[in-house]
């Protein structure tokens, strides 16, 4: 009977007459829940419903009989989202599972059915049911319904445009599909998949790059944005939805800002939207009004508390938002419920393991409490990949500086300290905000148990110093360990600790001693018998006198038996650390003694020829603090890779100095600061007329007249003329005013070998300032590009151009007698 066509079309009538108009009603239901459901994780998918129609029911129950098939058929009523990337079709997974009951034994993921050299057929298949709750105000009449179930399929747009094609075709019909076709449409499945994997990794690229505004928005554009968005939200033309979104788009932008009139607008035009009606209700709206009410309240106030509801809120809207559970977690830990705050770190974890912002924090608040390190050991895999995914966000600029901060702590948990500080260094560098570095010393100090191993507290220690060293700039008070008190003006020196070959000793050699013999202040080196330190050793021996100028000072590890250096009279102190072996304790203690001396960071300077990891460290922590660090060019090691490392080539605080001892010198050498105002603008001027008119035959910019010189142009020669007095200082001359009772200066002409050394010197000088500047070596000059072929050593300079810088200088004493001023012996 059950096989009779009078029972198929007793079903078919039934269908039609009875059940079909039901499932018309739940397809428009199903239609509405699912764009609503989707927009917080695929704004622009497409959504389809329909009722199976009665041609389709009829033709499957001869196909695939059933019983009684309404009441057992799950895809009488049918979705289908189609969204853009892979990414999305995950989001809106994990969006079905939160909101519907999931009939799991007949659901089906096609994407897991692939084996791994297989392609073709990839939609997820979701049969889900609606509850008896679930049917809202006018679908009252469909309540009732014996069989509320359907068919969701979710899948992205290359996935729906094979299907379309080739899944009817190769799945249904009633004929083979000949081999040939066959190939083509798998082949065409291969080339798809890989197109889809490539459009969600660039839509997240994009994605991640347009939320973070600050990192290609000034403070002055997002503020302007966020009037423009304003004045539109007062226009009366935007809908419900239409001003929900500006609300969102405002919160999103105010975050970005360190400013609390910001965050009070934006907080009450973010009320405003949350009190919309339930249809129009944004998660995005939560989460921004959530966040910035608790950055505008103490976490004692109720306030605070009111903003953690939002947040909950939010998640409510969108359970599968991790950005929702890491910021509630974050209010939690500020309001010291850690265990709130792992519950919340323990959700987005399950959501998503290997996301660097809720690895990070989830195992801090694990690690501080579990006895246990194993832990890190189990979850090695996921941390490797989350360092993957922080370097990603690293590489387009954004959710900078966590994703530094983020990096380093990984590789402290991996006991990798080189990565772990060179990270910490790149996000201290950029960050300006006490909460930032509290925050993340805070998560170390979750590693600080007894129950860690000693190598990972040693890497956790270390990083902790570091962060301590940035304490002036969050105006802390310095509380780094502290041996001996240096005094100014320091220069250090850093690089090869090991025998160096016989060429490679005689050009640093040839680089150091022209610095030494003039310089007066203090040195910082090694302090070992071998490498840089024996060189300068070396100098010493030869000149004697140089320790009553220089104090020398040397840093080297309890364990190093080598530790005695060329000569103990030359060293006013060595300072032992109690380490086994070079490690960046050293440079963390050099660097301490340096800033509790409170001495001016921004007056120390460094110069790096080659060096290990240790001395590579050194020059990153020295430029993140705001050293100036010089890094010889050529000299192998550290120093080189430095320089082509993409992350800090471009650094203002790092300069790629030329194998030019007198380069070198008047790089390290302390300057004698500004000439007075009231002669320095008109030298500045003279400096730059005659350079005009020797360059006549010339009109590029640096030929205009001073009055129309760019600013940066005029701030070159006023340098220019700083530097007179450092000039003549070699010379054993110094400017004074002339003398009182004389109607004109004495001009004292200078002698030919007077003019050479001295214009080397401006060339040196010219070197410098065209480095600092962000100026390259290269063959022919590009003043936009910032090229010059002239970045060079004097001997490699043209005559030509040797001749300029001589002319420059014999200019001087008529220069200097121009506005009263000349030249006179030191003492005379």
């Amino acid at each position: 009977m059950a096989d009779s066509k009078e029972t198929k079309l007793h079903q078919i009538t039934t269908y039609a007459k009875q059940r079909y108009p039901a499932y018309f009603r739940l397809a428009q239901l199903l239609k509405e829940e699912l764009t609503h459901l989707i927009q917080p994780v695929a704004p622009h998918a497409l959504v389809q419903t329909r009722p199976k129609s009665v041609s389709s029911f009829a033709e499957k129950i001869f196909r695939k009989p059933h019983h009684d098939p309404c009441a057992e058929y799950t895809d009488l009523c049918g979705g289908r989202v189609i969204t853009h990337t892979t990414d999305e079709v995950q989001g809106v997974v994990r969006a079905l599972r939160d909101r519907f009951e999931i009939d799991a034994e007949n659901s089906v993921d096609h994407t897991h059915r692939l084996q791994s050299r297989e392609f073709g057929y990839r939609s997820v298949h979701y049969i889900v049911r609606f509850r008896r709750g679930d049917f809202k105000p006018g679908y009252e009449n469909i309540r009732d319904m014996e069989n509320p179930r359907a068919e969701i399929q979710v899948r992205t747009l290359l996935e729906h445009a094979w299907a379309d094609i080739s899944y009817e075709y190769a799945y249904k019909p009633d004929f083979q599909m000949p081999r040939e076709l066959q190939r083509e449409v798998y082949c065409a499945a291969a080339i798809l998949e890989e197109s889809d994997e490539v459009f969600s990794r660039v839509r997240k690229g994009l994605t991640s790059y347009k939320g973070h505004y600050r990192t290609y928005m000034s403070q002055e554009e997002i503020l302007k944005q966020i009037d423009l968005l304003q004045f539109v939200l007062c226009t009366d033309e935007a809908s419900q939805s239409e001003r929900v979104g500006l609300a969102a788009r405002i919160g999103s932008l105010a975050v970005e800002l360190e400013k609390p009139d910001v965050w009070a607008g934006a907080v009450e035009i973010l009320s405003k939207a949350a009190a919309e009606p339930p249809s129009v209700e944004s998660p995005v709206v939560f989460l921004r009004l959530g966040v910035l009410t608790c950055n505008l309240h103490s976490p004692d106030s109720p306030e605070y508390g009111e903003g953690q509801k939002h947040l909950q809120k939010a998640i409510d809207l969108a359970p599968s938002d991790i950005e929702a559970h890491i910021a509630l977690a974050r209010t939690f830990e500020d309001r010291g419920d850690n265990d709130s705050a792992r519950k919340h770190y323990s959700d987005a974890f399950s959501i998503d393991p290997s996301n660097p912002g809720v690895l990070s924090r989830f195992l801090g608040l694990e690690l501080s409490t579990n006895e246990s390190p194993s832990t890190i050991r189990y979850l090695q895999p996921v941390i490797r990949t989350a360092i993957s995914r922080s370097r990603e966000q690293i590489n387009v600029r954004v959710n900078l500086p966590w994703a530094y901060y983020d990096t380093g702590f990984f590789h402290v948990l991996l006991e990798e300290w080189e990565p772990a500080l060179t990270s910490y260094c790149q996000g201290l560098n950029i960050t300006n905000t006490e909460y930032v570095a509290t925050r993340s010393a805070k998560l170390l100090r979750s590693l600080e148990s007894d129950a860690v191993p000693e190598r990972l507290r040693w890497t956790v220690n270390q990083a902790l110093v570091l962060i301590g060293l940035f304490s002036k700039r969050f105006g802390w008070e310095v509380d780094t360990p502290y041996d001996f008190k240096l005094t100014g003006p320091v220069v250090i020196i850093s690089g090869s600790r090991t025998d160096l070959d016989e060429q490679s000793r005689q050009l640093h050699e040839r680089i150091l001693r022209p610095f030494l013999l003039h310089f007066s202040g203090m040195v910082i080196i090694e302090g070992v018998t071998s490498g840089i330190s024996k060189i300068v050793g070396k100098v010493f021996t030869e000149n004697p006198s140089l320790s009553s100028a220089i104090d020398l000072v040397g840093y080297v590890p309890r364990g190093v038996p080598y530790n005695i250096p060329n000569d103990i009279r030359h060293y006013k102190r060595i300072i032992t650390v109690d380490e086994e072996e070079y490690s960046p304790r050293l440079p963390l203690q050099k660097w301490s003694d340096i800033l509790r001396s409170q001495i001016d960071i921004a007056s120390v300077k460094i110069l790096g020829i080659g060096g290990d990891r240790v001395s590579g460290f050194e020059y990153l922590m020295a430029a993140a603090l705001g050293a100036e660090v010089g890094l010889l060019k050529g000299s192998k090691g550290k120093a080189d890779s430095i320089l082509e490392d993409e992350a800090w080539k471009h650094s203002k605080s790092l300069i790629s100095l030329p194998q030019d001892p007198m380069t070198i010198s008047v790089f390290l050498a302390p300057q004698s600061g500004r000439m007075k105002d009231s002669y320095r603008e008109d030298i500045a001027r003279a400096i730059h007329e005659h350079y005009q008119h020797d360059q006549r035959r010339l009109l590029p910019a640096n030929m205009a007249s001073w009055d129309d010189l760019v600013e940066h142009l005029k701030e070159s020669n006023r340098l220019q003329a700083d530097h007179i007095a450092d000039k003549l200082r070699l010379m054993g001359c110094e400017i004074r005013p002339k003398p009182e009772g004389y109607a004109y200066p004495l001009v004292r002409k200078l002698k030919p070998d007077e003019v050479t050394r001295m214009a080397e010197q401006e060339h040196a000088r010219w070197n410098c300032e065209r480095l600092r500047d962000g100026w390259v070596w290269g063959p022919e000059k590009d003043i936009m590009g910032k090229i010059s072929p002239y970045i060079v050593s004097w001997e490699q300079l043209p005559d030509d151009v040797r001749e300029w810088d001589r002319q420059a200088v014999a200019r001087i004493p008529r220069l200097l007698a121009e506005v009263g001023l000349q030249i006179q012996d030191i003492g005379g």
